[in-house]
């Protein structure tokens, strides 16, 4: 039942097409990843079929969205470049890997195995990964956040497959005198990446197995990655931003504040060139608007005189911003309620319903307003204040 409303929300809220998959992660359906969908019907009647299968997303343009890959082999370089990969959005998996998620570029990016480094695997155009937050694993960040994947990155997915010997290899063990500084190191990369102390310790841990001989205490390792708490996380990375292509500075997404190209070279480092040329060519938009309930990029669409244009290549910035999701606690709302009911007996459910509707579907416009009526002082600003 979980799985099936995990599969019916990503669907319905994410518009992710999803399909059925056996415990061995190979597809229920004939066609696999090719059979997925956002139908809600086809959804339902799936996983009444299979009610324990587990949720199959597809990568690529079915989604929009790629993946990095990692097993428990690739874990000395995910955390050798952990402070530059910038992934908003990271699943821990069944085989305490990662799958790091990023939002699909305009280039193609194709499956590959081990190209990058050992045990990491690249997911795009034609693979699929299983959904493990829906299936009990920890999932960091959020989908709407997500950003195509750094330039250094996007220059490696699609790069030509190397030949194994060319591949980039795992190093061996470590030997007491070196351990604690390895493990210290790959922490600082890790809090750089903006993970908490808790998320480390388990990476530290599995490196600490597959590498450290003797492995040290595990009292220890937990030592190493509390101590990264006060390692202050990168600030600023080029995928903080997007080239606002009419006025030729940059978006800079946390605050939607546009940027001159000269600072955002002076606060950003890349390998070749400068970030402001980089942005122009790989992270460009070309209109800026408001639209609560559409993605932060907007995709094939401008939008003029309250309409949207359809033009095949452009994209527009959203600058709305989502509210947070919050979990309630319903034991709580009692007091709120009652007072809903006192100061409005006679509409008090029409009320709930209308700022529940504001909350949870912001896009969808309804035909009227309300005005909280009654005299000063009596608590009106008390009703909205929670929502």
């Amino acid at each position: 039942m979980i799985a099936l409303q995990s599969a019916l929300s990503l669907a319905e809220e994410y518009g992710l097409p999803v399909f059925p998959c056996r415990p061995d992660k190979k597809p229920y359906v004939e066609h696999g990843f090719k059979d997925s969908t956002t139908n809600l019907d086809a959804i339902d009647s799936w996983w009444t079929e299979y009610p324990d299968a587990l949720i199959g997303v597809p990568t690529g343009r079915a989604s929009h969205i790629d993946v990095v890959d990692i097993d428990p082999d690739g874990l000395g370089w995910y955390t050798e470049n952990a402070d530059k990969l910038a992934a908003a959005r990271v699943h821990r998996t069944r085989r305490s890997g990662f799958h790091l998620l990023y939002r699909d570029p305009a280039v193609e990016i194709r499956n590959s195995a081990s190209q990058i480094a050992k045990g990491v695997d690249i997911r795009g155009e034609g693979g699929y990964i299983v959904w493990w937050p829906a299936h009990g694993c920890e999932a960091v960040g959020d989908l709407a956040d997500i950003t195509e994947p750094p330039a250094w990155l996007l220059d490696k997915l699609t790069q030509k497959e190397v030949p194994p010997e060319g591949r980039e290899q795992v190093n061996g063990p470590l030997c007491e005198g070196g351990r604690n500084d390895y493990l210290s190191r790959e922490a600082y990369r890790l809090r750089k990446q903006r993970m908490a102390p808790d998320q480390i310790f388990p990476i530290l841990s599995a490196l600490n197995s597959a590498r450290c001989t003797p492995p040290l205490e595990e009292s220890e390792v937990r030592k190493i990655a509390e101590g990264k708490r006060r390692v202050l996380p990168a600030s600023v990375t080029e995928t903080d931003f997007y080239a606002h292509l009419p006025t030729h500075s940059y978006i800079y997404v946390p605050t939607r504040e546009l940027w001159p190209g000269s600072s955002v070279n002076a606060s950003v480092v890349l390998q070749n060139g400068k970030p402001s040329e980089w942005l122009d060519k790989n992270r460009p938009v070309h209109q800026m608007t408001w639209c609560p309930g559409q993605p932060i990029v907007i995709e094939n669409r401008l939008v003029a005189d309250g309409g949207w244009i359809d033009r095949e290549g452009v994209s527009t910035f959203n600058l709305y911003r989502a509210p947070l999701e919050l979990d309630g606690e319903p034991a709580k709302a009692a007091p709120w309620l009652d007072h809903v009911r006192k100061l409005y007996p006679a509409e008090t459910d029409h009320l709930i319903r209308w700022l529940a509707q504001r909350v949870q579907r912001p896009a969808e416009k309804i035909n009227h307003a309300v005005v909280l009526g009654g005299s000063q002082g009596i608590g009106k600003d008390t009703i909205l204040e929670p929502v």
